[in-house]
């Protein structure tokens, strides 16, 4: 039930989709065990903020 609720309840707050938060969720905690049900979305939302300064830093460079 954890993992069915989970991604729409992170997903929710910090505008990510739940699907992806639910593969996350999956195989962080196949990979890394218990710790991966906070540290795989907690590395989503990091990688997804490192894309999101770098597009806004690179906008021009990126639309060439």
């Amino acid at each position: 039930v954890d993992n069915v609720v989970k991604p729409y309840l992170i997903g929710g707050t910090a505008h990510i989709y739940p699907l992806l938060t639910f593969f996350v969720i999956l195989g962080s905690m196949f990979t890394i065990g218990f710790k991966g049900l906070i540290l795989g979305p907690f590395a989503l939302i990091l990688a997804l903020t490192f894309l999101h300064i770098y597009r806004l830093e690179y906008k021009d460079i990126l639309a060439k």
